[in-house]
């Protein structure tokens, strides 16, 4: 497991652990949805007009809290991805990271419709100017780094070009 799987396990607990019968939280477009039960391997919840409860694998709660701190920034698009009630996906992980998170309504360059985006606060800290040496990498790693930006010099690959910048995550 990499550090994103562990800390999205570690924030899923928490809001298990706070969450209760009845727990209420709105949705990416303001509507309401209620907790309705817990169980080891499901989340059911209720909206507003919902007779029965709908279920949501914590899998994919937990797959949702993954993406959104890995990539820091995550659309009510990517989430009907990962599970097809977006919705409640979006409004849980605003429930969850309320402290650090934005939403936003981004514009469509060329349309007229808007993206619902939830973003979260903060900055992350890439390390740059480095050769691909495991000295090097290993020194990002005693002060925390999970990014390194590295800069490529000479053309090893047909469709790259000299002063290409190539981002690579460590695990």
């Amino acid at each position: 497991m990499n550090y994103f799987t562990i800390k999205a396990i570690e924030k899923e607990k928490l809001f298990i652990r706070k969450a209760k019968h009845g727990t209420r939280f709105s949705t990416g477009k303001g509507k309401i949805n209620f907790i309705d039960n817990i169980t080891s391997k499901y989340v059911y919840f209720k909206t507003e007009k919902s007779k029965e409860a709908i279920r949501v694998p914590r899998a994919k709660i937990r797959q949702a809290i993954e993406y959104l701190l890995y990539r820091r920034m995550v659309t009510r698009e990517k989430l009907g991805e990962i599970y097809k009630y977006n919705s409640f996906l979006m409004g849980l992980l605003r429930h969850i990271f309320i402290q650090m998170s934005d939403l936003a309504w981004i514009k469509r360059s060329l349309g007229k419709s808007k993206i619902l985006r939830l973003v979260l606060k903060g900055t992350r800290f890439i390390f740059a100017g480095m050769c691909k040496s495991p000295l090097d990498l290993a020194k990002v790693k005693a002060h925390g780094g999970r990014f390194v930006l590295f800069l490529i010099g000479i053309s090893a690959l047909t469709n790259m070009k000299p002063g290409d910048i190539i981002l690579k995550g460590l695990a």
